[in-house]
């Protein structure tokens, strides 16, 4: 008896692996190829600057500003890491913990309210995949996270992911972000500030700091508790941040100084590079004082 029964589970587990190695061969035969990660260059902000290096006037589709890993302070690291991904730095790409964790408050709850994806995978999903909530999509997310997860480095791909995520009201990464809502560049963050974007990324319209704030304010809090819990920052400074109210200094918008200008050089520009160029290029458009009607220089970032 205890041979059949040993038998029976070998074939099981057989049937188990022959179904999932299934799975991954029929989900991965159109999977995007990874490697175009290595040019991935993301629309960003072309920047008009007068003589005296002001900023005068901005064309995008995506208000985005490319940072770098040291960019981005550790106090918004901690606070990202803590409330999106607690197993980033260690994990492969997929957390089964989370998948595991999410599955049973989904069952408990009877719907969906918690998603099991690692940044990693939300990479993968906002740069390759439709936002579909299907189970075909889910794996393949999976699939291309880890595929992600053996070409780049931890730094590399928070990077990437940092860069890339959508904040609201038309701010894609988070110095673009910090520059929106704060005014200022990510590396200057303060610890509230911080946390009030580290928790955009799960709904960034609803909650808004702008229209939506009483949510905004109880969203930081919970990314404020989630790095307590991980030891990242102290009770004191948690409950210090916690009594701060939100305190937005929204960036006013360049072109609205000199408009009828900003408008002539943004036609002059498409003229001879080209629209896409203008607006997803990440140019950097610079003007001397002596010859305003004449373009000085232009570069790439």
């Amino acid at each position: 008896i205890v041979g059949f029964v040993f038998l029976g589970l070998l074939v099981l587990l057989s049937a188990f692996v022959g179904a999932g190695v299934g799975l991954v061969l029929v989900y991965s035969t159109d999977l995007p190829q990874v490697d175009e990660l290595e040019r991935y260059r993301p629309s960003s902000i072309t920047e008009l600057y007068d003589g005296q290096g002001r900023v005068i006037g901005t064309f995008a589709l995506q208000r985005r500003v490319i940072a770098g890993y040291d960019d981005y302070p550790q106090v918004l690291r901690d606070a990202l890491v803590s409330i999106e991904d607690k197993d980033f730095y260690t994990h492969s790409g997929i957390s089964l913990w989370r998948i595991v964790g999410a599955a049973y408050r989904d069952i408990e709850s009877g719907g969906k309210v918690q998603g099991a994806s690692t940044l990693t995978m939300q990479l993968a999903r906002n740069l390759f995949l439709s936002p579909d909530r299907s189970f075909y999509r889910k794996v393949q997310e999976a699939l291309l996270a880890i595929q992600i997860e053996r070409r780049f480095t931890k730094p590399q791909i928070f990077t990437l992911y940092a860069n890339q995520i959508f904040l609201g009201h038309g701010a894609y990464g988070y110095e673009a972000a910090a520059e929106y809502y704060f005014s200022k560049p990510a590396r200057k963050l303060k610890l509230e500030e911080a946390a009030l974007l580290a928790g955009l990324p799960k709904a960034p319209q609803y909650y808004s700091p702008i229209n939506h704030p009483e949510r905004a304010l109880k969203r930081r809090n919970l990314v404020l508790n989630a790095m307590l819990e991980d030891g990242k920052i102290t009770a004191a400074q948690a409950a210090e941040a916690k009594n701060k109210p939100i305190a937005l200094d929204l960036q006013k918008d360049p072109n609205s100084r000199a408009p009828h200008y900003v408008e002539e050089i943004r036609r002059y520009l498409e003229a001879k590079y080209g629209s896409d160029q203008v607006h997803e290029g990440g140019l950097r458009v610079y003007r001397s004082e002596e010859h305003t009607s004449e373009l000085q220089s232009l570069r790439h970032l």
